[in-house]
């Protein structure tokens, strides 16, 4: 069945209160207020927990506040969410790398290289952890 007037107009304010929270949340992150951005994703999970973006910025939050292991696990679920989300492959790469974690790490920005090829950045920390892990003909 079709959802009638009303219940697409609710679900229209209802993601709209949604993005104006996750932006909200961002605006808090670059202040500095961690914390305060972290509450307000875990409230938004709670509400809609289906939401990629979110898990990927609250995996990107986490992994600012040195929680690698949480990072990874927000980064994962929203790999779950939605497998071909390049941004958190780059971002779980990352924070496996952080953790030593070096051959998970290549393997997450190929994944995320080859979902987007146009991440300058991923060919950089790819090439890099290439190298800390003493792969010098592919770095």
């Amino acid at each position: 069945t079709q959802p009638n007037p009303t219940q697409r107009q609710t679900a229209s304010k209802a993601s709209a209160i949604q993005d104006a929270k996750e932006q909200q949340a961002l605006a808090i992150i670059n202040k500095g207020k961690l914390q305060e951005a972290e509450v307000i994703y875990r409230d938004l999970i709670k509400a809609r927990s289906n939401n990629h973006i979110v898990y990927g910025n609250l995996g990107g939050l986490l992994k600012i506040k040195g929680d690698l292991q949480s990072a990874i696990a927000s980064f994962n679920t929203a790999l779950q969410l939605k497998p071909n989300f390049p941004d958190a492959h780059y971002n779980l790469g990352n924070a496996l790398k952080k953790q030593g974690e070096l051959k998970a790490a290549i393997a997450s920005f190929n994944t995320a290289l080859k979902l987007n090829p146009n991440l300058p950045e991923a060919h950089w920390n790819l090439s890099l952890t290439m190298l800390l892990g003493d792969d010098y003909k592919n770095g």
